[in-house]
């Protein structure tokens, strides 16, 4: 049997790694239902709409200014309003599938 020690300066790197899981999306709850969502807009990280039959994008997200990622895609879409403009915290757009001309 091998045992390998690790050093101190290795366990404060893996610490430092725990600062970057919100940044990666970890530890953000995945809410699916924009009802829930628009209880507390302002809680919302991460928000997936896709596969809901949805016509066109909700008036709601306005509300959400820490929205990160948003997922409509595989829904009904037609247009992308400006109001996408004033999420300025939104990193993650996807909205593949949808009928969107331009």
């Amino acid at each position: 049997m091998k045992i390998t020690v690790m050093s101190s300066q290795f366990f404060r790197f893996l610490s430092s790694l725990i600062f970057l899981f919100p940044l990666l999306g970890f530890g953000q709850v995945l809410i699916s239902d924009l009802n829930q969502a628009k209880q507390d807009p302002k809680s919302v990280i991460r928000l997936d709409l896709s596969h809901q039959s949805v016509g066109e994008i909700p008036l709601a997200l306005k509300e959400m200014k820490n929205l990160r990622y948003l997922d409509l895609s595989h829904n009904q879409i037609d247009t992308i309003p400006p109001l996408l403009l004033s999420l300025k915290n939104l990193d993650t757009l996807i909205i593949s599938h949808n009928s969107i001309s331009i």
